[in-house]
């Protein structure tokens, strides 16, 4: 094992072995994998791991979903992915002396030219040379190499029709249909995301139309083309998680996001969104009448509400309208941001009594107050929902469940001694437009 706590190289050093390792591993690993080969030959200071894993030129990084532990400096189940700007010459064999690009045979790259083919199959070419120094990939293998161009230069692979994905044709809203270059395949399979699995409309299989765009690549390759394309998407940034996607961006709504349709956040011009999931099945669109839905939904106690022009109601127990799932996008929580962000979403929690009457954690129900707060509730929730918590009110004991024993949402707390159970629930606090007015006047 090699010590590269003293020496200022072991950053190269150990950036070259991660590229190296992903490249051996499908162009990426686990976090958890990762720390683990690394950890087996070299002994790192977290400082060097850190400013490898956050050099946004060679890494690229889907944040997982799990709490970082132990001194780990992202979540362990986070997808690492290899990074590279080391793109292929798109020019005609000689039409350029030397440029910033590879002359290699794309065909070749794929894994399978089998023509008699007139490019370059050759690393050790002076311009091939230079370029890969230039990139720092000199110490590559071929295979290692080719991983990686397969899955950062978009040359080499034929790009996902965003049309397809969109409409409820049997083509999406694509026009060309079988005159179509791009990839009629479903994005959100390979994103890795797709809630309909086998019953989904878009494919995602290649068919024979799709499989002529692949000519050229390798078994091998077409095989892990699932794992190539969320790599890619990772890479661009067009693959967010779940929390990034369901997220209002808390700059935008103060109108001060600097990444404007870059942000990987949601941007809504208040701190929630109600919406429906459209008949493709794929995109939602919005709710009317949503500040009236966001008013009811606060009150613990509704379990629902009519819209102005419907009398079906939003129901909030099963999140949805007129049997269709809804969805409520919201910023980020309070208790996950310092005191001085605005408009986070405060998210009170509340018990229902024997009166049925809802009444927050931490207030006093004549019995003694639950030595537990909203606050505190927040914070355990985010960090681990499947965990269960043990508190006290008066002289009682209770232990809160965050899912029923068949896996819901619906939350419960439960007395230790008379097995009785209570019902729980997380709301957030009104904020109605005119407040978020008067919180941009107040700026």
């Amino acid at each position: 094992m090699i010590d590269c706590t003293s020496s200022s190289r072991m950053t190269s050093v150990v950036s070259k072995f991660i590229t190296k390792t992903l490249c051996d591993h499908e162009g990426s690993l686990d976090f958890r994998r990762l720390e683990e080969k690394v950890a087996r030959s070299y002994t790192v200071a977290e400082s060097v791991l850190r400013a490898v894993l956050f050099d946004q030129s060679k890494i690229a990084i889907r944040q997982g979903e799990e709490k970082p532990t132990g001194g780990h400096i992202i979540p362990p189940d986070s997808l690492v992915v290899a990074k590279s700007s080391a793109r292929l010459c798109q020019k005609k064999t000689g039409a350029c002396a030397r440029c910033d690009g590879l002359h290699l045979c794309r065909y070749y790259v794929c894994g399978e030219c089998t023509l008699r083919c007139k490019n370059p199959h050759s690393l050790t070419t002076p311009n091939n040379v230079e370029v890969l120094r230039r990139h720092d990939l000199q110490d590559l293998t071929e295979k290692q190499l080719f991983q990686l161009l397969l899955q950062n230069d978009p040359y080499l692979l034929p790009e996902i029709c965003s049309h397809y994905n969109k409409g409820s044709g049997l083509q999406g809203s694509c026009r060309f249909a079988a005159s179509c270059s791009k990839l009629h395949m479903c994005q959100h399979y390979y994103q890795g995301d797709c809630r309909f699995g086998d019953g989904c409309k878009r494919a995602h299989r290649l068919d024979a139309q799709a499989m002529k765009l692949f000519q050229g690549y390798s078994q091998e390759n077409i095989n892990n083309l699932h794992k190539i394309y969320r790599n890619t998407l990772i890479i661009s940034g067009d693959l967010k998680s779940d929390a990034e996607r369901n997220e209002i961006c808390l700059f935008f709504i103060r109108r001060k996001c600097l990444y404007k349709d870059k942000c990987a956040r949601v941007h809504w011009h208040l701190p929630y969104r109600w919406q429906v999931l459209d008949v493709d099945g794929v995109t939602y669109k919005d709710l009317v009448d949503m500040e009236n839905i966001e008013r009811a939904y606060c009150d613990p106690e509704s379990p629902s509400c009519c819209t102005e022009i419907s009398e079906q109601a939003v129901d909030f127990m099963t999140m949805t309208y007129k049997g269709i799932p809804v969805r409520r996008l919201s910023t980020a929580s309070s208790v996950s941001k310092p005191p001085h962000f605005i408009l986070t979403t405060q998210w009170v929690w509340y018990w229902k009594d024997d009166g049925g009457a809802w009444l927050e954690f931490g207030q006093d129900d004549g019995g003694g107050a639950a030595a537990i707060a909203s606050q505190t509730l927040e914070n355990v929730y985010l960090a681990d929902r499947d965990t269960e918590i043990p508190f006290s009110a008066g002289k009682h004991q209770y232990v809160l469940y965050f899912k029923d024993a068949a896996g819901s949402g619906r939350m419960y707390q439960q007395n230790v001694k008379h097995k009785t159970k209570r019902e729980v629930r997380r709301r957030p606090r009104f904020l109605s437009t005119h407040a978020v007015q008067a919180h941009h006047a107040s700026e």
